[in-house]
Parts: C-alpha cells; structure tokens; sequence
C-alpha cells in the first residue's frame, strides 16, 4: 500500500500524462487545469492529436474503459508550481479485468463485468467459482458491471488500468459514505434547536409531528431522527490531478465518499466534460 507522505516527491507538476501517447508530447501545469480556456485548448489538442496519430497507421484502441474500479488510501496536499496547495484524495485504481461479455443476444443489453481486487480460491464459495471457471477469468474479490455505449466493445480477458485515464480530466467517483449511527434530528436534517434558557424543556428534541383532531396521525415521510449514513453517494466532476501508471494511483482533487480502504467507482463525468 502506498503511504501518503509518499506521493508529494511523486507528483511532479511538469511531467507529461504516462502511459497515454495522444498525450505524451503536452506539458502543462497543475494550476492550469482549473481553467476553461485551458480545457477547451485540450480539446481541440486532442483532436488534432488523435486524427494525426490515426493517419500514421498505427491505430487507436475503439472504446477506452471509462470505468474502473479502487480504494480509497487517504487524503494529503500537493503544491503547484505556483505554490497553491492542492487538496487531493490518493485512490489506488485497478488494473481490473474484464470478466463477462453480455450481449443483447444472450443478455437482452450490452454490457461488461469487470472484476477487481485479489481474492484466494478459499475464500470463494461454489456459485463464485463456478462463475469464474465457466468465463476461464481470474478471481476477483468485487465484481461490478458496465453498460456499453454503442460502438464500444471489450475483449474477454482485457486489462484496464488508470493509464487509461487522462489528467486534467472530471470524474464521477461514487462510494458508500460514512456510517454515523442513529442520529437526532438536529444533525440528520439540519434542524433548528430550541431555546437553551428560561426554563425551556425543549432543547434538541424533534418537536409537533402533526396536528391532534385533524389528521390524528402522522404523515409519511417526515423528516426525523434515525439511521444516519452508510448510503450510496457520487460526487460529480471531481478533477483527475495526477495519474501514477507505475503504482496504479490516481490523484484527484477534494474529498470522495467512504472510510480509508472502502470501494470506489471511477469514471469519466457525464456533465463536466
């Protein structure tokens, strides 16, 4: 596992995007892909990039994996070349493998499964293994699956990695948040308390639920104390920072969902690209 006082010396704000020949040949800074302008140049760049790289023979890979699998590591800061300190979350992504190919022949949707995270035969009860043996993949702790867009298609087997990715890219992380517990109203739902002087008897508590005569009951859904947390959460356009081929880590900037070491999902924003 990577600690996090290691990855200041190996965030480096000048050095290309690895592991992505479209983007090789750019060098820009961490501060710089904040900015619009900046996204719209990328863009275009890429573009450009993507048609020469085409002409030249050598082919482009149809349909890159915009999602993968991780674990959250932790939090620590990383300063750019202007000194503006950037707070990021350390997430060791992958390399997952593709499990399943469904198809709407044989599933009635197109869709992959993918697999990630070691996982000893032992641990896995028959159905499991079955399932592993009949696709000739290997064992994987978590399985998730991936709707297709059409015109994507995935070979049985296939590896992805965070070299998949592009830094100055939004992602949609989402994770199972924090489990708080029952909890009272007043931290659930941002209620108000009441008066905490003069003899007030009513400090924290919930307050009138409904009216006595009419309806003589409580409606549904009113908001109250109870089971805080431990929900599914995405948080949207969270920007990739830095993406670490050589230790499977991916840098993006503020907080995502869960505890150190819970299960993320990663993938390419649908609403800030």
């Amino acid at each position: 596992m990577l600690a996090l006082s290691n990855i200041a010396y190996l965030y480096d704000c000048r050095a290309p995007a690895r592991g992505n020949p479209l983007r090789e040949s750019h060098r820009h800074t961490a501060a710089q892909f904040d900015s619009a302008a900046f996204r719209r140049v990328c863009r275009r760049e890429d573009r450009l990039d993507a048609r020469s790289y085409a002409d030249s023979g050598k082919g482009i890979v149809t349909g890159i994996m915009k999602t993968i699998l991780g674990k959250k590591i932790g939090m620590t800061q990383i300063f750019s070349d202007n000194g503006e300190v950037v707070p990021v979350t350390v997430i060791e992504a992958g390399p997952v493998s593709v499990i399943q190919i469904k198809t709407k022949e044989t599933d009635g949707y197109d869709a992959v499964q993918i697999g990630y995270g070691e996982v000893k035969e032992r641990r896995l009860n028959r159905p499991e293994k079955g399932h592993f043996d009949k696709w000739g993949a290997p064992y994987k702790k978590h399985l998730a699956e991936i709707r297709l867009d059409e015109g994507e298609s995935y070979e049985q087997g296939a590896v992805i990695t965070v070299a998949d990715f592009e830094e100055g890219k939004k992602l949609d992380i989402t994770g199972v948040s924090k489990g708080k517990g029952t909890q009272g109203n007043i931290k659930r739902h941002g209620h108000h308390r009441g008066p905490m002087t003069h003899g007030s008897k009513h400090k924290r508590l919930a307050g009138a639920l409904a009216a006595g005569t009419y309806p003589s009951r409580v409606f549904k859904g009113n908001k109250g104390p109870g089971r805080m947390g431990r929900d599914t959460v995405t948080v949207q356009n969270i920007l990739l920072v830095k993406v670490i081929p050589d230790r499977n880590i991916l840098l993006v900037k503020g907080a995502v969902p869960g505890n150190r070491g819970g299960l993320l999902r990663i993938k390419y924003a649908v609403k800030g690209q």
